[in-house]
């Protein structure tokens, strides 16, 4: 399933469900799981925000099935039975979106307020993403160093994402892997050189990752340590090839952590449901994993 052709960045990213593809009964529940997911891929690689803005507004259309939903500036005043804000880091809201019309049943949307809760989610994060880096890219004013790279998405992204993932690979009854991904030598960078050179050697490792897999794969900071890949569509044997691709890479790029060092990359992989059948069991099927290679990174080469 995960052939080497989708490597591509230019592979496919929509996983949205087709008439044809989806009984009556679950088509509008599943168009939306996959309206999140194509949306978290797609603002996770935004280059600026008219670009999260149009597909704010595509995805508030979709993720909403049969109710209402429109996105409104700030300053207006709300007309829907729900308003969600789009609210950025440091409470500044970047707009709302409006769900149902007035006078409609606020219970009859709440599946619909809920996955717009996400998406709302995912379009601050990316705004705020953008805000950073575009502070990064901008000399201080007193003509000092630029700010420090933005880190990845963080695990708020993820845990959004996954679920919706999950629901979605159920109802098709199709594979879902993740991979957990660790830098090894990332605890001597923090010694050595502090928490602020790590952030950076994690940030251009990331970056690398993702450009690696598919456009409608999801990379981010799963915590100080690791890195997290969710694959849709992606059976265990095809996500451990794909581990083993992006270490051999890593490997090979001797510049990859902008330090005068080469790293290594330990990656567990697991798959639902062949690892595990729920949220949390595939969590630590990936985390024991990665324990595993881990262990073979560390473990002394047999002396011949």
């Amino acid at each position: 399933m995960y052939a080497e052709r989708e490597w591509r960045r230019d592979a496919p990213a929509s996983t949205a469900t087709t008439e044809r593809e989806a009984p009556d009964g679950d088509r509008r529940a599943a168009t939306g799981e996959a309206a999140v997911h194509d949306f978290a891929a797609t603002v996770a690689r935004a280059v600026d925000a008219d670009e999260v803005r149009r597909a704010l507004a595509a995805a508030a259309r979709w993720a909403a099935g049969d109710a209402a939903s429109w996105l409104a500036p700030d300053d207006e005043a709300a007309r829907g039975v729900a308003t969600i804000p789009v609210r950025a880091a440091g409470g500044r809201v970047w707009g709302r979106i409006e769900v149902g019309r007035p006078g409609g049943d606020a219970a009859r949307h709440a599946t619909a307020v809920r996955r717009l809760e996400t998406v709302a989610t995912l379009a601050a994060l990316a705004f705020d993403r953008l805000d950073r880096a575009g502070r990064a890219a901008r000399p201080s004013a007193e003509g000092g160093e630029p700010a420090p790279e933005p880190a990845l998405h963080d695990a708020t992204l993820l845990s959004a994402v996954l679920p919706f993932a999950i629901g979605q690979a159920r109802r098709h009854e199709e594979p879902l892997s993740v991979l957990f991904i660790a830098i090894d030598q990332l605890r001597g960078v923090r010694d050595l050189l502090g928490a602020a050179e790590a952030d950076r050697v994690v940030a251009r490792v990331g970056a690398r990752v993702a450009g690696l897999l598919r456009s409608s794969d999801l990379v981010g900071r799963l915590d100080d340590d690791r890195l997290m890949a969710i694959l849709p569509r992606a059976e265990l044997h095809d996500a451990r090839q794909v581990g083993e691709k992006l270490a051999r890479k890593a490997a090979a790029d001797p510049a990859l952590s902008g330090l005068p060092l080469g790293i290594s990359l330990s990656v567990g992989a697991a798959e639902l449901p062949t690892s595990a059948t729920t949220l949390g069991g595939l969590l630590d099927a990936a985390d024991a994993a990665l324990s595993e290679a881990r262990r073979r990174t560390s473990k002394p080469a047999a002396r011949s």
